[in-house]
């Protein structure tokens, strides 16, 4: 049950210093909390200019877990970081989210303090399961993006004109880049490309996402690209998947538009297959649920409403000591 008073969160992150995936759910998470009822404090021990966008905000920003005054709750999103906070203070509840299925210090460590683990998407839950993790322990919690932020497009055109591959991790030259932007020429739409690996990290891709038709994205790229209006291919360097549509998006979003979605090779016919499948009044339709069931404002109300639960169950956790950790880390190493 939410509190009258205010309250303070620890929300750790191993970074703020550029636009990565994580490092944006962080800070838009600490932008968000104040208005809420929190108070937020964000441990990264690595900053640069991610981490001063966020104390502009008026968040409480440091690099020293010793600087922390107590909270009320622990959000971890990082194993190291996370037992750094829990040997600060044992004895205050922590819930934990993964972000990344194949990632092992995205997994919270099994401390005392844990109390609820919230997985982004369905792989996350699996592998979390997988690791011995029980499914009471485990909730849900899908990835978003900011509709006041990334607003709609214009209608889109019948016929494609220009693609965008957006992704901080596809390189300009060595990748399936620049085959893709001959076979696209080919098809009469011009191909570019943004993000960190092609150049340097896109500030505001709500500015560029309205100037295209299709877009080839995964994870978070792939639903600020959807939330636009645009047409939607996931891909990035593991492998192309398929044209979001009303008929495959529930099960596309169930896995976050992710990794597990990229299963066929750049260099076969399918990719093109799925540029010709581009169908603009579909497009709109999942804009339209996307932007209904994957807003900022609803993401952060649930992680709220697991807070005050964490809170409301949570009882006194016994203290979690360097010999923990020790034997914590010994079994991650195996």
């Amino acid at each position: 049950m939410p509190s009258d008073k205010r309250r303070h969160v620890l929300i750790t992150c191993p970074s703020l210093t550029a636009r990565t995936g994580l490092e944006l759910f962080v800070s838009e998470l600490a932008e968000s909390l104040p208005p809420r009822g929190w108070d937020v404090t964000v441990f990264a021990p690595t900053q640069g200019a991610q981490a001063q966008i966020v104390r502009k905000l008026g968040v409480h920003v440091i690099d020293d877990i010793a600087e922390a005054s107590r909270p009320d709750l622990i959000h971890g999103t990082f194993y190291f970081e996370t037992i750094q906070a829990c040997l600060r203070f044992p004895d205050v509840p922590l819930v934990f989210q993964t972000h990344a299925a194949k990632i092992w210090m995205s997994y919270p460590p099994k401390v005392p303090n844990l109390k609820r683990i919230l997985a982004v998407d369905q792989p996350c839950a699996d592998a979390l399961r997988a690791a011995g993790y029980t499914d009471g322990e485990i909730h849900i919690t899908p990835n978003f993006a900011d509709t006041s932020r990334f607003r709609k497009r214009s209608a889109l055109p019948e016929t494609p004109r220009k693609a965008l591959v957006f992704s901080n991790y596809v390189e300009r030259q060595n990748s399936f880049y620049p085959d893709l932007k001959r076979r696209c020429a080919e098809a009469g739409i011009e191909l570019d490309i943004i993000g960190g690996c092609s150049g340097g990290f896109e500030a505001s891709p709500e500015t560029v996402l309205p100037d295209y038709d299709i877009v080839f994205a995964k994870a978070r790229c792939a639903i600020e690209a959807l939330v636009t209006g645009c047409a939607v291919i996931t891909c990035d360097n593991p492998g192309v998947g398929q044209l979001v549509t009303t008929k495959n998006l529930e099960d596309l979003q169930r896995l976050n538009f992710g990794w597990k979605t990229l299963t066929e090779p750049h260099s076969g016919p399918h990719i093109m297959e799925q540029v010709a499948a581009y169908d603009a009044e579909d497009a709109e339709l999942v804009c339209q649920r996307m932007r209904e069931t994957a807003s900022l404002i609803s993401a952060h109300d649930l992680l709220v409403e697991h807070y005050d639960a964490t809170l409301a169950e949570a009882s006194s956790a016994p203290a979690y000591t360097m010999s923990d950790l020790v034997a914590d880390t010994k079994m991650w190493m195996r």
